[in-house]
This record gives structure tokens, sequence and C-alpha cells, in this order.
């Protein structure tokens, strides 16, 4: 649609101009708008929530798709085991279920979906949670990872609406790699790995400061990619579930953050500890930068041989 902003001054001369740029404009502007709401009428018509030729329910979601079969059948198999796994140790979990996934061809198919489905208003790339529809759009193109990065939002993100700002972001950015694959026992889920293109964003990282992440009241000064860097320290340092823990009983004890209570030191003595970790992440940045995209292995064997070794990282 056209978004069209006509000022028409006093002065008869600009006045005249001024009319004759609106003649102009609504010239191009009506036709583009038409077409633009009957697009948006036809696709509404041939693209219903209840249109698509794929559907995978399972005890958490119901995925709808056209096409796309094996990959469908991936996000649902982490999707259900990530909710098994969280359910584990978020207190009074609450998820409702089941939620509906919608899975586009491409970014564009995806936009065009929202058009119709919530009338717009929405600006992303990759997929959204809809809280008022209990629903995830997304594309088959944005892959496993930004599915569990965005399906963290619902799942864990009125968990922590009392914690720090940057948290509920940082969470979901470490969810978006993962990997899957089949045990005896059920389908297992890993993650905790860095993620290449948020090192390769970030550069070198030895300047990155943790209090100016942990302090971040806007997304102008700490991105995505800091808050996940901060996430993951506290992750690959093994107290990522008490640190959560902390957030969601409020208690700091005596210190001013959640960080320095999971840690249990002071901001100056934990820097001492990230920069550690920080020159850890340089040392190993090239192995690091070869980390596979999130998949599901055929075999447990398959995982262990491809991924495993980053743990150690």
């Amino acid at each position: 649609m056209v978004a069209l902003r006509i000022n028409i001054f006093s002065v008869d001369g600009i006045k005249v101009y001024g009319e004759n740029m609106l003649r102009t404009s609504l010239k191009y502007a009506i036709p583009v708008a038409v077409i633009s709401f009957l697009y948006v009428q036809i696709y509404h018509s041939i693209r219903s929530t209840d249109d698509f030729e794929n559907s995978i329910s399972s005890e958490y979601f119901i995925f709808h798709s056209d096409g796309h079969t094996d990959t469908i059948a991936d996000f649902s198999k982490v999707s259900n085991a990530l909710v098994v796994h969280l359910k584990a140790w978020v207190p009074s979990f609450d998820l409702l279920s089941p939620m509906d996934v919608y899975v586009l061809e491409n970014a564009e198919e995806m936009h065009l979906f929202l058009l119709s489905y919530v009338g717009g208003g929405i600006d992303s790339r990759f997929g959204v949670y809809i809280p008022e529809k209990n629903a995830l759009v997304t594309h088959a193109k944005a892959g496993l990872g930004t599915l569990t990065h965005i399906l963290m939002y619902p799942i864990i993100g009125n968990k922590l609406k009392d914690g720090p700002y940057w948290i509920e972001t940082g969470i979901s950015t470490l969810f978006e790699k993962i990997y899957g694959y089949p045990r005896d026992s059920g389908f297992e889920i890993s993650y905790g790995y860095h993620n290449p293109w948020r090192l390769r964003e970030l550069g070198n990282v030895l300047d990155i400061s943790l209090p100016e992440i942990v302090a971040a009241k806007d997304s102008v000064t700490v991105s995505q990619s800091k808050k996940r860097l901060a996430i993951m320290f506290i992750y690959q340092s093994g107290l990522f579930n008490q640190y959560l823990d902390l957030i969601m009983t409020k208690s700091k004890g005596s210190y001013e953050t959640y960080i320095e209570a999971a840690f249990e030191k002071e901001m100056l003595s934990l820097e001492t500890d990230w920069l550690k970790y920080l020159k850890g992440i340089e040392e190993h940045r090239s192995e690091l930068l070869n980390i596979p995209s999130s998949k599901v292995f055929k075999t447990e064997a398959e995982f262990l041989s491809e991924i495993q070794p980053y743990r150690a990282i």
C-alpha cells in the first residue's frame, strides 16, 4: 500500500504545485491500493488456516504446511522434545497447548499469510509468535534454530517478566542453535553451542563489556548477539538453571544483580571470569565458526561424531 502524505501551503504558487502533485500521486496510489487490496483478498481466499496440505499433530503442537514433509517432521520432534525438557525445570509450566505452527514456503508467503491472518503490522523476516492466536508463524527457509528461538518467548517469557531487560531475548537466542537425535529412551535435544554468524557479527569479543549487557535498558547499545554471549557465559559455566531459578523466585540476596548472585561473586571479580571466557572464544574462533547449522540427526552416533566435539569448546 502506498503511503501518501501531502502538504499544501497558503502561498498560491506552492498550493497549485501541491494540488498537481496530489493528482499525480493519486493517479498511481489508487491503482496500487486497489491491486494490493484485491491481492490480499485473493490470497486470503486460497490460504486460510484450514487450507494447508500437511498437518502434523503432537501433544503440544499442530504444524501446518505445504510440502517440506521431512522439515516439518523435524520441527515437530524438536519442538515437543524442547517442551518436555523445559517442563523439568521451569516451575508451574503453563504452555497453552496445542499451539498452531504455520510454516510457509518463504518470507514473502509468510508476510502475505500474516496480512490475511492478523491484518499485517508485523515486521519480521523469519517468524513471530502471536499470543492472541496462540500461534507461531514462520517459513521453511528460516530454519530449525529460528523456530526454537521464537518458541522460547511463549514457553518461558512470562516467567521472566520481572527479570532484567536483556534476559528474555538472551535466553531465546540460546536455543537458536539446537540439535536433535533419536535414542532408545526417546528423542533427545542438545543446545548451548556458539552460533557462527553471531560471532562474526560481534567480531573480536575481547572488548565486550559484561556490566554494559547486564545494565541494558534497550537494544540500541546492546545487540541480541551480545545478550546471547552473556547467556552462553552463564550456560557454559554450568549455572544456567540456577540463574533462571533466581530470577523466577526474585532472589538476589545481597547482590545487585542476578548474575552476581548466580556466580556468588561481585561484578568486579566476575569480570575476571568473563575476560577469561572471552579469551577462550578468541583462542578457538576458527573452530567455533565451523559449528554446523541446527539439524536433526538420524542416529545418536551421527550426532556424537559431528557435534559433540564442540561441547568442550
